[in-house]
C-alpha cells in the first residue's frame, strides 16, 4: 500500500511555436493548484485494490463529482483539512477496503507491506491487523523511491498520463480551472494505463520484495552503501602541527575579509615541500 500526491490542476510542460520577433509568450495556465492524496494498493501478483481519493477540505461535497459516477462505483473518497491522509483514514481503509477486498473466506495470515508513516502504527491500526491475521512489514525510512513497488514501477508512469490527459483536456474546453469532476475524469483514464498488472509485477521484481532478492535494492544507483572508499596513500609524509604550536590568530574566528586574508598570509608562509594543509 501507497499513497501518492497529486496537484489537481497540475499540467504537462508547454512548447509554444511563435514568431522569432516575439520577446514574450503567454500561456494559459490553472489557477487553482488544490493538493489530493490518494491511496492505492498493488498485490505481488498485479491485482490493485480500489483507490482512495482523499479531498482537501472538511466533507466530501456532491458537487465535487461527475454526472456519470458508474466508474468511480467502487472507488472511496473522503476529505481532511490538508488533503492528507490521517489515522482515521488509514484505519477506514484498512477496514473498508484492505481487509473487505482481500479477505476471500480464506483463513491464513496475509502480509500487509506499509511506509512507516504515523497513521500505519497507531494502536488500533496494529490491533485490526492483529485480529484479521496480517502481518505488517514496514519499509525502512525514506526508502520508498527503492523499496515500494508501486514508486518504482508505477507512480512515474501514472503521474506523467495524468499531466497528458489534463493538459489535453484544458486545450479542448479552454478551461481557466479543472475541476474535481475533471480531476477524477483524467486520473481514472491515467490510472488505467498505468496501472496494470504488468507495470504492477514489474514494481515488486524491481525492488526485490517478490520474487526476494535483496540485491535488487543494493544495486539501485539511488541507494548509499554507506561505506567508505579506501583512501590513497600519499607519495609524500604528512606532517601535522600541534595545536599548541599554531599562532593565536589562528585560533580565533575571523571577523571578516580582512582577517581571512591575514591567515592565509600565515599559512602560506608556513608552508613547506613536506607541509599538507
Amino acid at each position: 500500500m501507497d499513497e501518492t500526491g497529486i496537484m489537481e490542476g497540475m499540467r504537462a510542460a508547454q512548447k509554444v511555436l511563435v514568431p522569432s520577433s516575439m520577446k514574450k509568450v503567454w500561456v494559459k495556465q490553472q489557477k487553482r493548484n488544490t493538493w489530493t492524496t490518494i491511496i492505492e494498493c498493488v498485490s505481488a501478483e498485479g491485482n490493485y485494490l480500489p483507490p482512495v481519493v482523499i479531498w482537501q477540505g472538511k466533507s466530501v461535497q456532491q458537487q465535487w463529482f461527475p454526472d456519470d459516477l458508474i466508474q468511480f462505483d467502487k472507488w472511496k473518497f473522503s476529505a481532511s483539512t490538508n488533503g492528507y491522509s490521517n489515522n482515521d483514514i488509514g484505519l477506514k481503509w484498512l477496514i473498508d477496503v484492505f481487509l473487505l477486498r482481500t479477505q476471500c473466506g480464506r483463513s491464513d495470515w496475509r502480509l500487509l507491506v506499509i511506509d512507516g508513516h504515523k497513521t500505519h502504527a497507531t494502536d488500533e491500526f496494529m490491533l485490526r491487523c492483529l485480529e484479521n491475521k496480517v502481518w505488517v512489514a514496514w519499509l525502512p525510512a525514506h526508502s520508498s523511491h527503492a523499496t515500494q513497488p508501486l514508486d518504482v514501477g508505477v507512480f512515474s508512469f501514472l503521474k506523467r498520463r495524468y499531466r497528458a490527459h489534463t493538459n489535453e483536456l484544458a486545450l479542448l474546453t479552454d478551461a481557466d480551472d479543472l475541476t474535481k469532476g475533471d480531476f477524477l475524469e483524467c486520473y481514472g483514464r491515467a490510472r488505467k494505463e498505468a496501472l496494470t498488472i504488468k507495470n504492477g509485477r514489474a514494481g515488486w521484481k524491481a525492488t526485490g520484495l517478490w520474487p526476494v532478492d535483496v540485491t535488487k535494492v543494493l544495486k539501485n544507483p539511488t541507494v548509499a552503501i554507506g561505506a567508505q572508499e579506501p583512501s590513497v596513500p600519499s607519495s609524500r609524509p604528512e606532517i601535522t602541527t600541534p595545536i599548541k604550536d599554531l599562532p593565536p590568530i589562528l585560533l580565533q574566528t575571523p571577523k571578516g575579509g580582512v582577517d581571512v586574508r591575514k591567515r592565509a598570509d600565515i599559512l602560506r608562509k608556513r608552508r613547506s615541500p613536506t607541509y599538507r594543509t
